[in-house]
């Protein structure tokens, strides 16, 4: 069945790319990026060699119909078997209910990977949008933790950020006025393991609820504050939260908040990996309140405090295991990041991004330059390093130490350098 369906997505894909209407106002695009990246993690080296790209389609079909589809390839070298777990959780995973993985040729040493990101027909009616397929859904406006943003959400340590996973939505946008909305979101998944794989002998398309989500939000623009509020059923439980934006003076002053009430939270003697991956969701509060502001020179310093009521620095394994599945955004309870950029040259962008972690007294700090080649061509330095305790040494061995217990969140890493090049047309 699963063939089927990635059969019936892709086929959807190439005839609207085909046909004749859709050419006469087609709009093509492309994205590459190739590189190299060497990391030391648990005391361990390891590295990749990259090459990603990614083709898109937009165009307008009959009857004010919009279409968008992504196409995402990645040919990579690895010089540690453990990453190879990494793009499962890429192809498919939480909130998508169709594994569109066309290919995988997976080994230690070369990956190829080949998926549909976004598949989705939009038409609007009047003041109301309405989207159905893959498509990203960001909500939030924070820069590292937003509590409100619960579809695949960037980590708080990713610093490259121009392009986010779609998910398998159905979405309806109401303009009420020229200053509020709402917003009405329905998503479609199944429970998956901490890998991203859906729970089960097989991977064959299915939804439940437990992986499911149905978010309403509403926004309005007040005397320069922009506020927005939602509720729904996310994945796991339910959840509730707001936020508010605005400047005071020279000043851009941000703060979000949500809680999150688990459901089907399994006590006592786990019998299943099921039970034992939903014990890992729990209610909690979580936070983020920041400030940014930029100088003439284009100096810009953005600063957040996040409250992280499902960290769990007494027990790292614990929290690592959160952090995989979405329970938890970070391991400790109490952070801080500090993010700095300056344009050295109108070409040449620098920024200094910094994250600390309370609870274990641990971190992670990051720098990046980024030179503009050309209009459609970067090229970018990127370094980062962690400090805090070490992971302690488990009971067996296995490559980068997977079964060490973390000593701290960003204790393991302790240092990084990535090359790369990337390129739009």
């Amino acid at each position: 069945m699963i063939d089927m369906a990635r059969l019936v997505c892709l086929g959807i894909f190439l005839s609207l790319l085909l046909s004749k209407q859709a050419l006469a106002e087609v709009e093509l695009g492309a994205n590459v990026r190739a590189g190299g990246l060497a990391v030391r993690v648990d005391g361990e080296n390891s590295g990749a060699g990259f090459f990603n790209g990614r083709g898109t389609v937009k165009t307008e079909l009959g009857g004010g119909v919009d279409f968008e589809g992504h196409v995402f390839g990645t040919v990579r070298y690895l010089t540690n078997e453990a990453d190879a777990l990494i793009p499962e959780r890429e192809g498919h995973g939480q909130y998508r209910a169709i594994d569109l993985l066309l290919d995988n040729d997976t080994g230690t040493s070369w990956q190829a990977l080949t998926f549909i990101d976004r598949l989705s027909l939009g038409r609007s009616f009047g003041p109301v949008d309405l989207t159905l397929g893959r498509q990203a859904v960001t909500f939030g406006k924070a820069y590292f933790w937003n509590p409100l943003d619960v579809f695949r959400p960037f980590s708080a340590e990713q610093i490259n950020r121009d392009y986010k996973a779609g998910v398998d939505a159905v979405r309806l946008d109401w303009e009420l006025n020229a200053f509020s909305g709402i917003t009405l979101v329905s998503v479609l998944g199944s429970e998956v393991d901490i890998l991203g794989r859906p729970f089960g002998d097989d991977r064959e398309a299915r939804v439940d609820t437990y992986g499911s989500a149905l978010v309403a939000r509403y926004t309005s623009h007040i005397s320069g504050w922009d506020l927005a509020v939602q509720a729904g059923k996310i994945y796991g439980g339910t959840h509730g939260g707001a936020a508010v934006v605005g400047d005071l003076g020279p000043i851009q002053v941000r703060a979000e908040g949500a809680y999150f009430d688990a459901i089907d939270r399994p006590a006592g003697v786990l019998s299943s990996a099921k039970e034992a991956t939903r014990s890992l969701f729990t209610d909690y509060w979580q936070a983020a309140i920041g400030a940014g502001y930029r100088w003439p020179n284009s100096l810009q310093i953005d600063g957040e405090y996040y409250y992280n009521g499902a960290g769990s620095p007494e027990d790292q394994l614990t929290g690592l295991f959160r952090t995989a599945i979405g329970a938890s955004r970070q391991t400790n309870t109490h952070l801080s990041g500090v993010r700095t950029s300056y344009e050295i040259t109108p070409i040449l962008v620098a920024s200094l991004v910094s994250i600390h972690g309370f609870s274990d007294d641990s971190g992670l700090v990051q720098s990046q330059l980024v030179w503009s080649l050309n209009d459609e061509t970067d090229f970018l330095l990127t370094g980062s390093a962690g400090y805090g305790r070490r992971p302690a040494a488990g009971a067996a061995s296995f490559p980068r130490a997977l079964t060490r217990v973390p000593g701290s969140e960003f204790g393991a890493g302790r240092g990084a350098v990535l090359v790369e090049v990337r390129s739009f047309f």
